[in-house]
């Protein structure tokens, strides 16, 4: 008898013999979002060293406004995460692929709401965040006053942003349906989405976590470009398969007040 999670990847895998083309066309419209915002702190950062300014004013100008800019372009175009997570959930239910529902939160009267659960979830998830990389900023302190050899200074500090990310992904496991009942529930507003995923994934994240971290050969074949083509549809597609099981696993949705 299979698994939990090699049944997922079997089924995740069944749908996408399906309809390859279009989360491979999914997959590389989310890339193309990414380098928008990446192409936008290339122009700025250009600009700042043509400028060739060595003041401590332009360097602080620099930062703020290269982070208010990115911050405000990802925000802006995020709803292609949320339509991203709406087609592959819509293949999870239906077994089949509907490019439509990828531009779906671009749509004047559902844009505004998939924002507003973008910027909840960003605001939920930034005091845990911040704890979590507290290892991090504390030992990159301790190097900026301590003579620890450059090489020794990079490996602690990769190994300690893994283990801090690992720990923002597992709180983060806490809103896995958020995105989900979004589909499911559209009549509910974004703190009711919010209530009611923590209430549903209540001794849930641990499953959920299990079949992420059975990806783990898949997500360091991610490192690299061209794979992600692949391997990015998969895993999403395995995921939201999970959230249908586990969304679904009430015969009613029972609001929470």
């Amino acid at each position: 008898m299979m698994s939990a999670e090699k049944t997922i990847r079997a089924q995740a895998r069944a749908v996408l013999r399906g309809g390859w083309m279009k989360a491979i066309f999914a997959m590389i419209m989310v890339l193309l979002g990414a380098a928008f915002v990446d192409c936008i702190s290339s122009v700025i950062t250009l600009i700042y060293f043509e400028l060739d300014l060595d003041m401590l004013w332009v360097d602080v100008l620099y930062y703020s406004v290269i982070v208010l800019v990115d911050f405000t372009a990802f925000f802006l175009i995020s709803p292609i995460i949320n339509g991203y997570i709406r087609m592959f959930y819509r293949g999870a239910t239906n077994n089949l692929y509907h490019v439509e529902d990828l531009f779906y939160y671009f749509q004047n009267h559902h844009y505004g709401k998939a924002l507003s659960i973008n910027i909840s979830f960003i605001l939920r998830m930034l005091l845990p965040t911040l704890i979590a990389f507290i290892p991090v900023i504390a030992f990159n302190i301790f190097c900026s006053v301590s003579e620890v050899e450059l090489q020794v200074t990079a490996f602690f500090n990769f190994i300690l942003s893994i283990l801090s990310s690992l720990i923002v992904l597992l709180w983060s496991f806490k809103y896995f349906l958020v995105y989900v009942y979004a589909v499911d529930f559209e009549y509910l507003s974004t703190s009711e989405l919010f209530r009611s995923s923590k209430r549903m994934m209540k001794g849930k994240t641990g499953l959920v976590s299990k079949l992420f971290f059975s990806f783990w050969p898949w997500l360091l074949l991610s490192l690299t470009v061209l794979p992600i083509l692949y391997t990015g549809p998969y895993i999403t597609q395995a995921m939201c398969i999970c959230a249908k099981w586990i969304a679904r696993s009430e015969s009613t949705f029972t609001q929470e007040g």
